[in-house]
């Protein structure tokens, strides 16, 4: 008798079991043998356990050899490591503090120390990661690092066959790292930097050293001495006699988040004894092991650039791999990139970058300053010749959409506030809308089809969906430029409007936009703003020509001294599909109404 097709795609227990029994019931051996009755049915549950288990143990393999499936640290750890990543260990939590009448150019040092407390009265330790030095003015604005215990100069063991020292722990903030040499022509250590593996401008006398991961901790090679193993070479070489130190700090990761009241002791620096520390900001973004998300995001960018930033994505891959970057799950929660020929009017030989604070708990959206330097730093050494980097302020807005969505009573047992309950968490799932972040967007036909799927007996009807974009703007008494990036719409009614504000015209100005006809210039594609002032309900014109909008390039011009005031300045979009292009930071408020359908 012929066996039968052996059933391998159900690797459920029950499955596996009922299986083996149908193939032994095929045997004439077993043609009449009670399996359930008998010591069989015991010998069956071992052979289902047996491959259920190695089936998904397989799986497990299966998954931990990609980036997209891996789940384990050590993992990823294997996969970034021919990619030349370098996955971080532990993150110190970072504050800013601002250093005032600390005298005019002098020098704080690294690992300078000092000292916070929490909201309980407990007490950290902080250190700064790099030199700072005074401004003009006797202030510097600097970070400052939690540390649970600094390693000051520390001597490596060497062996020169295979030049390399081990750091047994993964507790080491690796941005804390400094690597100092002493070859026997030096007659003092000398600081070498950490170079990627993909490093293309490494040659024989370059003062590098790389950093590998492992589970246990971190390997600081010199490639210099492997010449002979390699066709080129990684560095300059250690002779005899060398002498190697390390220095560094190791964290105590999310415990050290909420520190502030910093205050140091500078008797033992140039600077000021009555030197005032003042706390910018609670230190904030401290872990104890990797984001695997971001490990996941920016490894293969990284991978892809180089070490060079050409494209966009290699712009985006190296700032990812800054500190800028670490623990970001998507560069989108935190920075955006874009060229210069994106810019309307283009501005040639321009990188563009715009950066927020990644606290979602902080009113403010203005990045630390250290993030902004480094962002541009690392963009500046990778660009090509006469491609500059820049740094423009992101720019916070809200985009409104209204919609109704009807049912069918007969397609559903779901009441109305049910319903309305299914879309809201559709929504908020789908569009993050608690999730500020640069470059969202809407589409239409998405939205349409994805809440007409939540229930059945739902109908959405795209003439019932609204938008409104509002723009918020900061004091100024300059003239103002608004990018809201997306064609406004150019109507008989008000579709761009100012919250009432200071002005130097008076009290409570409004602007608008013109409805007159003849206030648009078909041939410029401009049309203009009016100010207004709110009397009995009602608007009355203050001044005429007070600036201008582009509705099909979506830009909006206020004239200088119109406004100084903050205000938000609300727009129609022409389409309900909208992008939040460039230093555009957006988040989205859906207001949906759900009623029942009308009869026929």
């Amino acid at each position: 008798m012929a066996n039968p097709q052996i059933q391998i795609g159900n690797l459920e227990f029950d499955d596996i079991k009922d299986s083996i029994k149908q193939y032994l019931q095929t045997q004439d051996v077993f043609s009449d043998y009670n399996f359930e009755g008998s010591a069989a049915s015991t010998l069956l549950d071992i052979l289902a356990y047996n491959t259920t288990y190695y089936a998904f143990y397989s799986n497990m393999i299966a998954n931990e050899m990609f980036f997209d499936t891996a789940q384990k640290l050590s993992s990823l750890i294997s996969l970034a490591k021919p990619l030349g990543y370098t996955v971080p260990g532990a993150k110190s939590a970072k504050s800013t503090v601002l250093l005032r009448a600390a005298g005019i150019g002098q020098t704080l040092n690294r690992y300078h120390r000092f000292t916070g407390r929490d909201e309980s009265g407990g007490s950290f330790t902080f250190y700064t990661f790099q030199p700072y030095v005074t401004d003009e003015n006797g202030d510097a604005l600097i970070e400052v690092h939690q540390g649970s215990r600094l390693f000051d100069k520390i001597s490596a063991v060497l062996n020169l066959d295979r030049t390399k020292t081990f750091i047994s722990t993964v507790n080491i903030d690796i941005n804390s790292l400094v690597v100092e040499v002493q070859t026997p022509d030096d007659t003092d250590f000398i600081e070498w930097i950490s170079s990627g593996s993909i490093n293309q401008n490494v040659d024989e006398n370059s003062r590098i050293y790389f950093l590998e991961r492992t589970d246990a901790g971190f390997f600081v090679v010199f490639g210099g001495n492997y010449a002979t193993d390699v066709d080129r070479q990684a560095g300059l070489a250690l002779p005899e006699g060398t002498r190697v130190r390390l220095s560094y700090v190791t964290s105590s990761g999310e415990v050290g988040n909420g520190v502030g009241n910093f205050i140091s002791d500078f008797s033992a620096t140039t600077l000021n004894n009555n030197t005032i520390v003042e706390t910018k900001s609670l230190s904030e973004n401290g872990a104890t092991d990797p984001n695997i998300e971001s490990i996941k995001f920016f490894a293969p960018k990284f991978f892809a650039a180089q070490d060079r930033a050409v494209t966009k994505q290699d712009a985006i891959a190296i700032i990812g791999n800054s500190p800028v970057g670490e623990g970001v799950e998507n560069s989108d929660y935190k920075f955006t990139v874009w060229g210069g020929e994106e810019q309307d009017p283009p501005y040639y030989g321009r990188v563009f970058v715009s950066l927020i604070n990644s606290d979602e708990n902080s009113d403010g959206i203005e990045p630390d300053i250290t993030d902004v330097q480094t962002a541009l730093s690392n963009l500046r050494e990778r660009l090509t010749i006469s491609i500059l980097p820049e740094y423009i302020g992101p720019v916070s807005s809200i985009l409104r959409i209204g919609m109704t969505v009807t049912y069918d009573e007969n397609q559903t047992n779901l009441n109305e506030e049910q319903l309305k309950s299914k879309i809201s968490t559709y929504l908020n799932n789908t569009y993050q809308t608690t999730q500020r972040a640069f470059n969202k967007s809407l589409d239409l036909s998405q939205l349409v089809t994805g809440v007409s799927s939540v229930d059945s007996s739902l109908n959405v009807d795209p003439s019932e969906i609204s938008t409104t974009l509002e723009v918020k703007q900061k004091v100024t008494n300059n003239g103002r430029q608004i990018l809201v990036k997306n064609p406004i719409l150019q109507s008989t009614a008000f579709s761009v409007s100012s919250t009432p504000t200071q002005s130097n015209l008076g009290e409570n100005i409004q602007i608008r936009n013109s409805v007159n006809p003849s206030d648009y210039n078909s041939d410029t594609g401009y049309g203009k703003l009016d100010a207004y002032t709110e009397n009995n309900n009602s608007l009355v014109l203050v001044k005429s020509n007070v600036g201008k909008v582009n509705y099909e390039r979506g830009i909006i011009i206020i004239d200088q001294g119109v406004l100084t005031g903050e205000f938000t300045l609300s727009v129609k979009p022409k389409k309900i599909s909208f992008e939040a292009k460039q230093e555009l930071l957006s988040n989205f408020e859906f207001v949906v109404n759900v009623q029942k359908e009308l009869p026929n």
